[in-house]
């Protein structure tokens, strides 16, 4: 797609020269990131393009870019997204982009077209987006009620509750107790809170010499054993509400505080939190490449390693009044294997509140090794099988779950699979055309007609580079196409569309991301001598 509209001239590429070395003819260079060079650059072209990723509408999250934009004054041509529809309506020029790679491209220099034929018009639409930005969506306005909300909660603090809420806080595990005791003390300033720590009896002990209460003073209650919600509740006399704090969990300011508000209607609530990302490999680079702390995906795409840290992520955020632990059963081999399973327990036991908002964070991954079994959350699919590729398609691929459509190829051993006889065919001439080219097994390669691509021709590593369209029928009719490039959605829709089907298909993008990626950890850390 942006190679058809650099052709066209119609793309201004802006960052690093290594992410867009394959467009030379539409590379602006780099811009600062100072909050004003790229709403300067967007004015300066008069136009922009938003387009969305599956996660976007998954979370119903607007492309950043469509702000820019319309800061800048510049025509908006974006995909359909429900909050663009909402908030700017017809002053945004929408473009359908499930027709692939191709049409959305034909589709863009339609409407680049119709601004260059349309001036005044393309004006008008640049002008009253612009205006709804400034008068709805941008942070003064967003901000405007900061200053009231602000003295709100100053006048409730002036007139606390007539009693505090009393929250005893389990504290599981053996790692960074002091650290956690610290944690509490933060918290226990805001919103009118009692504190009390609830340590198991044995850990108390062995680190009895460490545990200075704070400055502001922190209440301290032994946990006897055997390990339960019994046991638990006894440790409760006195105390309105439970919350828990395993290690490497980090609270963030008014973490408790919002937990107490949130669960007045239901008695319960657990907070939304976020972990790190995942060190798997994900496919292509992507710009920029930092790593980034996200909310966990639902249950059924968590992979089986990660199970545990997200059940660690609902203990951090678990918060009820003690009467919803009336009758709770739990399993409870010991005190962290009982924070585990409470936030599940008490999920299955009746309504909580869940807080969308996250406000506590999974500093590090714990060793899975830890808990043997965890309790499945309520209603959730079973997790995927661990032995699958991180990512089926390149990141900015249109269709994902078309492209989760056909068998893939991620090990090398992988390739045994591939059928023993007719022609094969490499569906990419690029670098991942010779990545899966280097991999093939001899008796495969033997049987390797040439390259494919959408639009060249020409030679490849010695074999002939055609279109799909140039393919005698008979000879598509028997092939194994391998696709080799990262759009894989695409080239399926190029290839259902062509007159005769081939044999087969199969996806290659999984072996390319993981050869790519074991290219790039061998750079940053090469052997020693």
């Amino acid at each position: 797609m942006l190679r058809r509209l650099a052709e066209a001239d119609a793309l201004a590429l802006h960052g690093t020269q290594e992410r867009w070395s394959h467009l030379p003819e539409a590379y602006q260079g780099p811009l600062p990131f100072d909050g004003r060079s790229v709403i300067g650059a967007a004015h300066h072209w008069g136009m922009g393009l938003c387009l969305h990723l599956p996660q976007h509408r998954a979370y119903g999250v607007p492309n950043m870019r469509v702000f820019e934009l319309a800061a800048a004054g510049a025509v908006i041509i974006a995909d359909r997204h429900p909050f663009i529809e909402h908030w700017f309506a017809d002053n945004v020029l929408y473009i359908d982009t499930d027709g692939g790679e191709e049409e959305t491209a034909a589709r863009i220099l339609d409407r680049v077209a119709w601004i260059r034929s349309h001036p005044a018009e393309a004006r008008a639409m640049a002008a009253a987006a612009q205006s709804i930005f400034n008068r709805h969506l941008c942070l003064e306005r967003l901000l405007e009620p900061l200053p009231g909300l602000l003295a709100a909660l100053a006048r409730d603090r002036s007139h606390p509750r007539s009693r505090p809420v009393h929250v005893g806080v389990l504290l599981p595990g053996t790692g960074d107790l002091a650290e956690r005791l610290k944690s509490l003390n933060r918290q226990k300033d805001e919103g009118c809170l009692s504190l009390t720590a609830l340590i198991p009896a044995a850990q108390l002990c062995a680190d009895s010499t460490h545990l200075a209460p704070g400055p502001t003073g922190l209440t301290i209650r032994s946990l006897a054993e055997p390990a339960g919600p019994a046991t638990l509740q006894a440790a409760l006399d006195g105390i309105d509400a439970l919350a828990i704090l395993p290690e490497g969990i980090e609270w963030h300011q008014g973490h408790l505080a919002g937990l107490a508000a949130a669960a007045e209607a239901e008695g319960g609530a657990i907070a939304a939190g976020i972990w790190p990302a995942p060190e798997e490999p994900t496919g292509f680079p992507i710009d920029p490449a930092e790593p980034l702390a996200l909310p966990p995906p639902d249950d059924g795409l968590i992979p089986e390693g990660r199970r545990l840290a997200r059940a660690w992520l609902r203990a951090g955020g678990f918060y009820c009044r003690v009467e919803r632990l009336d009758g709770l059963a739990a399993e409870s081999e010991d005190w962290l294997t009982l924070a585990l399973n409470l936030p599940p327990a008490l999920a299955e036991a009746g309504e909580l509140s869940l807080p969308p908002v996250p406000s506590l964070t999974l500093l590090r991954l714990p060793a899975p090794t830890l808990v043997p079994a965890l309790r499945a959350w309520p209603g959730a699919k079973e997790p995927e099988s661990r032995d699958r590729p991180p990512r089926l398609t390149g990141i900015n691929d249109l269709n994902p779950a078309l492209a989760a459509s056909v068998p893939f190829l991620w090990r090398p051993g992988d390739f045994e699979q591939l059928p023993a006889v007719g022609p094969l065919w490499l569906y990419g001439a690029g670098q991942g055309g010779e990545l899966v080219h280097d991999g093939l097994p001899a008796a495969a390669r033997t049987r390797l007609r040439g390259f494919l691509d959408s639009r060249r021709q020409g030679e490849m590593l010695g074999l002939p580079l055609l279109r799909p369209s140039d393919l005698d029928p008979a000879e598509m009719a028997a092939t194994t196409i391998i696709i080799a490039a990262q759009y894989v959605s695409d080239i399926l829709l190029t290839l259902r569309r062509g007159q005769i089907a081939p044999a087969r298909i199969v996806n290659a993008y999984p072996y390319i991301a993981a050869r790519q990626e074991a290219m790039a950890r061998r750079q940053a850390d090469p052997p020693l001598p």
